[in-house]
């Protein structure tokens, strides 16, 4: 199993951030798999827990699929008791509304229907959510169980990959499944966010080196972080000089003990390297509606 580090770590978590928070817009439910002998079917066991606790209701629901003996993780998402046009409509809406989230452009929908299914209904639909598709009916036979299947692919360096795939069977009990497989995901936004600066994971670096500037500067730490500002403070006992070399941050919170006499902080604009002497009362408004 491939160890993510790094920035590729930190897409990852982006990544998997994204999925949770669009399916649960659509108000998927999502579980969590701490362990599973994969030796029985995943998602058989799962669906079979919800027909036999929700009385054969309306269901939708995701999980995360971590299979080792496979080249690709995947999330999954299962809708029971489907058997709506509308609702396909829905699951694709949905995984293209994600894809779009992580930034993709130019992503595009192939559609392959069975003649047993409504395909102009599900054109319907798309069009009146502004999703970009095109059918492919008849490039690949489908089974004979399966009434639609779909994909959702893009153009990267003159290669297709496929982003996510989905498929509605004709069994007793309908239902459509739809995985993202985010292991090509992963591997498409490394090129994408090239420029993007995944790597500073601190919006806020508070330096200090007296007893009495290290015990305002944890007190600071912790009241922006309270406010979803994610803060670095420098435990190490180097001069503050070095403490702010090669820091890659938005701001440096500089708590220095004779601006402090005067009730005043000085912050520094780590981009521009422009200094302000910020009134301590004020410092958290500060930060917060300058960050």
């Amino acid at each position: 199993m491939e160890i993510l580090l790094g920035k590729k770590s930190r897409i990852y978590n982006y990544m998997e951030n994204v999925f949770k928070t669009v399916s649960g817009y659509y108000n998927y439910e999502f579980i969590k798999i701490l362990g599973f002998d994969r030796e029985s079917d995943l998602k058989s066991e799962i669906t079979n827990y919800y027909l036999e606790n929700s009385n054969n209701s309306f269901k939708k629901y995701c999980y995360l699929d971590t299979e080792i003996s496979s080249k690709e993780s995947c999330f999954s998402f299962l809708i029971l008791n489907n058997d709506t046009i509308y609702q396909d409509a829905e699951i694709i809406s949905m995984n293209y509304r994600i894809l779009e989230e992580l930034k993709l452009e130019d992503i595009i929908v192939r559609i392959n229907a069975g003649a047993n299914y409504d395909l102009k209904k599900l054109q319907e639909y798309l069009e009146q959510l502004d999703i970009d598709y095109e059918i492919n009916n008849g490039k690949k036979e489908l089974e004979t169980d399966v009434l639609m299947t779909f994909e959702i692919v893009m153009e990267i360096k003159d290669k297709t990959v496929t982003l996510a795939t989905g498929i509605k069977k004709s069994d007793n009990i309908k239902t459509i499944l739809c995985r993202n497989y985010l292991d090509s995901i992963l591997s498409v936004l490394s090129v994408i966010y090239e420029d993007y600066n995944f790597d500073a994971l601190t919006q806020v670096l508070i330096v200090a080196e007296v007893e009495e500037e290290r015990i305002m500067g944890m007190k600071l730490a912790q009241d922006l972080r309270w406010c979803e500002i994610k803060v670095d403070v420098d435990t190490s006992n180097k001069p503050k000089k070095e403490q702010m070399d090669n820091s890659d941050c938005n701001f440096i919170i500089d708590v220095d003990k004779n601006s402090l006499s005067k009730g005043l902080i000085k912050v520094i604009d780590n981009l521009t390297k422009e200094e302000t002497l910020v009134d301590e009362n004020e410092i958290i408004d500060y930060i917060v509606s300058n960050i």
